[in-house]
């Protein structure tokens, strides 16, 4: 068999074909003289995606077939149309590469495929067919260069060609990340070791893990938010692998309260990586909220993961610490003591009549690489920027005046003779 994008290859016998072969049949027609455009950057990644257009072409029930006709009737070659269809794909695919990400959202794949023409197409074509264009040509050390230059607005695609070089840039992010010089160097470098965290994240190799655990270190000793509040999911996504050094870190009270909290929230994310065992460890955030001599922070942190699972169990004694927090917090603010609740009681009613709260336990912390989210810090910054800028600036003292110096005033004498004794 040869394939031909201009050509649609029969359903049944291209969905016969095992992946290897429908690749290696992708390969060779982008090697042959027959081929018009030139090699694509990664080409690997180009002909995999010509791959799953064709895979989808063939199923009857999905509308690719009708879109890459559409196409073909409006002006494109039947090549660029599957060239169209595959930037599309693209986009839902890169989003989906790392182990902490959600599924796709196919619907929304296929509407776009649906509404696609050859006019949006050829307005498109250029930035969007291949947003790594700009990154795939540029030397390893270049690339790693960006993390250190591009401050939080470095671009997903950028992102996602260190992860495609990630067997030998390894040691590379990991040196990055275990550096502390790294966490306190002034921006846009500050910004380094939060991008090699995340990418790292996205590595299942477990060379990378001890890096992991020492980003949740310095994350909590800088109170860096943008690595605490996914560093659950982080952990998380490792699986079963870090239970024990969580486990052990959980029950270390040597470690920073906010170390282990986060080690007790990655233990609980795990769970939805792998099932196995989430009762044991559920028994044991239960023991940490039951411990009377527990830490406070600790103790309800715990009790707020089970109020997010929902864990019926410790509902007595959620709704007791609930009560006895209120009346605390009201005492001490009787005194004008400003404090606050982890959870109140309604909290705890609220918690069980409504769906499970897991959204830290499972977020996508390459979101961070979203176009909008990238666009939406950048506004944040300007308007920060321009409201510290329109803020009146705080008066200087008045200069030290000696006391045998000329008193400010004018009279001619003495300071101490004058207005300092007045």
């Amino acid at each position: 068999m040869r394939y031909d994008p201009e050509k649609p290859p029969a359903p049944d016998v291209w969905l016969a074909l095992d992946e290897d072969e429908s690749r290696q049949l992708v390969a060779r027609h982008h090697r042959s003289p027959r081929c018009e455009h030139s090699p694509a950057p990664n080409q690997r990644l180009h002909n995999l995606t010509h791959v799953i257009v064709e895979n989808q072409a063939a199923t009857p029930d999905l509308p690719v077939a009708d879109a890459l006709a559409r196409l073909v009737e409006e002006g494109l070659t039947r090549h660029d149309a599957v060239h169209a269809v595959g930037a599309i794909l693209s986009r839902y695919l890169f989003h989906a590469l790392g182990p902490e990400a959600m599924p796709p959202d196919f619907d929304q794949y296929y509407a776009e495929v649906r509404a696609l023409t050859a006019e949006s197409w050829q307005q498109s074509a250029g930035p969007v067919s291949d947003p790594h264009d700009a990154f795939t040509d540029l030397h390893d050390d270049d690339l790693l260069q960006l993390l250190f230059t591009e401050g939080d607005g470095l671009p997903r695609a950028a992102v996602d060609e260190l992860r495609v070089r990630s067997p030998r840039l390894l040691g590379d992010l990991i040196a990055i990340v275990v550096d502390p010089h790294n966490w306190q160097e002034p921006l846009p470098d500050w910004w380094a070791p939060i991008h090699a965290t995340f990418i790292l994240a996205t590595i299942p190799d477990p060379t990378g893990d001890a890096a992991i655990l020492s980003a949740m270190r310095e994350a909590d000793a800088r109170w860096n938010d943008w690595i605490i509040e996914v560093m659950p999911a982080i952990l998380g996504a490792r699986g079963t692998r870090l239970r024990p050094t969580l486990l052990q870190v959980l029950g270390n009270r040597n470690e920073p309260s906010g170390v282990r909290c986060m080690a007790l929230d990655g233990l609980v994310a795990s769970t939805f990586v792998d099932p196995e065992g989430r009762d044991a460890i559920l028994t044991r955030v239960g023991e940490i909220f039951t411990a009377a001599d527990e830490s406070s922070w600790v103790r309800e942190h715990a009790g707020q993961v089970l109020l997010d699972l929902q864990v019926r169990a410790y509902e007595p004694a959620l709704m007791d610490f609930a009560r006895r927090a209120t009346e605390a917090s009201n005492a001490e603010r009787e005194r004008g003591i400003p404090g606050g609740l982890a959870f109140s009681v309604d909290d705890v009613l609220r918690a069980f009549r409504e769906p499970q709260r897991l959204g830290r336990y499972q977020r996508s912390w390459l979101d961070f690489y979203d176009d909008r989210a990238i666009a939406e810090r950048q506004r944040r910054w300007r308007e920060e920027a321009a409201s510290a800028a329109a803020r009146p600036a705080p008066e200087a003292p008045p200069p030290k005046v000696g006391r045998n110096e000329p008193c400010p005033c004018g009279s001619g004498r003495k300071f101490k003779k004058c207005c300092l004794g007045a």
